[in-house]
This record gives C-alpha cells, structure tokens and sequence, in this order.
C-alpha cells in the first residue's frame, strides 16, 4: 500500500530498506538486503499479546485463521549483520531474565557486538543493567545489551520482528496491552 501511495513520487520498492538499530549499539543491528523486497507477516494479535507465541496467519487463505481472530501486520528489518548475536530473552514477572527463547516466541532483545557502547555517562548503575547482562542459560559469556524491545525470530523467514517495548507495556486486568495498540 505504501508503495502504490507513493509510486507518483517516483518511489520505488527497491529504496526502501527495513532496518533495526538504536543508540546504544551506533550501527544497525539488522538491516534487510539491499534490493530484497520488505518482508511482511500478519500474526495473531491475542497470541502475540497473551502467550507470546507467534502465529502467522495468510491474509489470503482464511482456513490459516479458522476462528478469525484479529491480527497484526509486521515488517520486518532483516536480519543480524557483521557478526552481531542478537537474542530473545524471556522475563519473569519482576523483569529479570528467565529463559533464552526459541523462533516464534516473543522476549526481550539482547544484542551483543563489538559496537555495542561502553555504557551510559556517570550512571554505572544503570550501564550495569542494561549494557552487561548475562544470558540466563550461561550458554554464552558474553555481556549483551537489554534493549528494552520486545521481538522475536522468525522461523519462516529468519528475521527478526519487533513488536514492542517491555517498559512500555500496559497491564489491564491480567491482559497485556502494547501501548501504540491502545493510542
């Protein structure tokens, strides 16, 4: 859709270049290839909010959605570059890492690589936060950096899909709710 709106404005899809990055790592952490078409799923929503668990439905094939729940489209940035390790991690209930996830299961990002700053100017408590976590596993002994994004790889594609943020969300009667849903 966005294309055909901007198609007269000489737009093309080959410019357009999914990408996912911010501050703390200087670079982007995934980027979709250059001239590969954006990538878009439609999930779930209740299961992505509620289970964290990805279902993805095809808009054209109604038997993908046999109860016609609500869902979501997503696009996602591509995937991790230039030997960034980028992972899913589950919180408990009091924000502290739980569990490693697999494909198709919603957690916090943690992003590990050698552009990753140093941290955050004379706040040592929160650079220990949020620039030297440990995965709860011990599968690695590398420090990541906790995003504060919520997202999940993709097993059909690969990519990873931000879907949120962990500060962000809004619990209502036992239900979570992404804020951007709720504006």
């Amino acid at each position: 859709e966005f294309e055909a709106a901007f198609a007269p404005c000489g737009f093309e899809w080959e410019m357009f270049c999914p990408a996912y990055g911010l501050a703390e790592h200087t670079v982007g952490v995934t980027i979709n290839g250059h001239g590969d078409p954006p990538c878009c799923i439609h999930v779930v929503r209740s299961a992505l909010e509620q289970l964290g668990k990805v279902y993805i439905v095809d808009e054209n094939d109604p038997s993908t959605n046999p109860t016609g729940a609500r869902t979501v489209a997503l696009v996602g940035p591509g995937v991790p570059r230039y030997d960034t390790d980028v992972r899913i991690v589950q919180l408990d209930e009091d924000g502290d890492p739980a569990l490693v996830l697999d494909t198709d299961e919603v957690g916090e990002i943690w992003v590990h690589s050698e552009s990753k700053t140093a941290g955050y100017y004379k706040m040592p408590a929160l650079t220990e936060t949020a620039f030297h976590a440990r995965l709860p596993d011990g599968s690695s002994d590398r420090e990541y950096l906790r995003t504060g994004d919520l997202g999940f790889f993709s097993s059909h594609t690969g990519e990873l899909f931000v879907c949120g943020r962990q500060k962000e969300m809004v619990i209502i009667a036992g239900k979570n709710h992404f804020s951007e849903d709720l504006e």
